[in-house]
């Protein structure tokens, strides 16, 4: 996309968060859970495409904190605190861009605009406090560990699609996942996949 007035032909623009409108990486997380207090050596599956079961479920909010960190502990063999633990999960959250609140307010003088993540509460809770007016510039969150929706499902993308009374085809997804821009585009959505936010969002603006 070379200008945002482009989004004025859609009823609905999607954003995923992390990757697209804040910075993250797994590694940081991996890395940091491999150097816990216990751990077992066994492999951790954390990136984009590839996740362990139990993160999916976390995303999806079906285990409240206790029992999740009681999880990782079984699987991994942490013996560390509760708080390092933690820390450790949230690892790979580094900071919004710079750019990201621009975006959305020049977005919304053209279409609606929602946010679509897969996110956990752990997550959520942490990075909040330096996202606030960020996420309060959309018309609507749709979040994982709220919905129990958990992009590629489709049903996740068919939610925000019932719920903003757009269509698939009048709607276009950001999003630097491979796996959720083939779910979406397998309903029939317009998908824009990121490979590099700031050089094709960030620019933008």
């Amino acid at each position: 996309m070379d200008d945002l007035s482009l989004l004025a032909d859609v009823d609905c623009v999607v954003f995923d968060f992390g990757g697209v409108l804040f910075d993250i990486d797994f590694e940081r997380t991996r890395t940091a859970m491999m150097a816990l207090q216990g751990y077992n050596g066994k492999p951790i599956d954390f990136s984009v495409d590839l996740q362990n079961d139990l993160f999916l479920r976390v995303d999806r909010g079906e285990l409240v904190v206790e029992d999740f960190l009681e999880a990782l502990r079984k699987a991994w063999g942490f013996t560390c605190s509760d708080d390092d633990l933690i820390d450790a999960w949230n690892a790979v959250l580094i900071g919004p861009f710079e750019w990201s609140a621009r975006l959305i307010e020049e977005a919304q003088m053209y279409t609606k605009v929602v946010l679509l993540s897969n996110i956990s509460w752990l997550h959520l809770w942490h990075v909040r406090p330096q996202c606030r007016h960020l996420l309060s510039l959309f018309d609507r969150l749709f979040l994982s560990c709220a919905t129990g929706l958990r992009k590629p499902d489709p049903e996740a993308f068919l939610n925000v699609l019932n719920t903003m009374d757009v269509s698939a085809a009048r709607t276009i997804l950001f999003d630097d996942s491979v796996a959720n821009c083939r779910a979406a585009a397998g309903i029939g959505m317009q998908v824009q996949r990121v490979r590099n936010p700031h050089d094709e969002l960030g620019r933008l603006v």
